[in-house]
């Protein structure tokens, strides 16, 4: 059994492409459209608050963890404190790298953060491995997939 965490919208497309399969137990984080909704903050910077119910809701996440994040969405923020829960468990991160050429400032600067910090986490064998995988490409090779 393996739990499937995902943060933002394209993330939790993906996990429900998943969640027709037993094996994978799914978790999802976002605005809108997933079991656990984050708030909409105003201030970036709120995305670091706990986060009510928080471990409650993730009690139950098994052994081997895929943390399925999307890139440049500022509800993507609140991923390193939906980790810190799960810690103690062996985490791959999926991260989802949107096309960055029509990404705003905030989302470019959230894409950045993001990024560079489970990258470099990972590096440190704080999670088991990281793959990045691009979206802009994907659409290139599968025009009519959806993610």
């Amino acid at each position: 059994m393996k739990s499937v965490i995902t943060i933002g919208t394209p993330a939790v497309h993906f996990g429900d492409f998943l969640e027709s399969y037993p094996e994978y137990t799914l978790y999802s984080f976002n605005h809108t459209h997933a079991e656990f909704k984050i708030p909409v903050f105003s201030d970036v910077k709120r995305y670091e608050e706990p986060l009510a119910g928080l471990k409650k809701h993730l009690s139950t996440v098994a052994d081997d963890v895929v943390c399925v994040v999307s890139g440049g969405e500022v509800v993507s923020l609140a991923a390193l404190q939906i980790l810190k829960k799960v810690k103690n468990k062996n985490i791959e991160i999926i991260y989802l790298q949107p096309q960055l050429d029509i990404l705003n400032k905030t989302g470019m600067m959230v894409h950045n953060l993001v990024h560079g910090v489970l990258q470099e986490m990972t590096r440190s064998h704080v999670f088991k491995r990281f793959y990045l995988f691009d979206l802009e490409a994907a659409k290139k090779v599968t025009p009519k997939t959806i993610l």
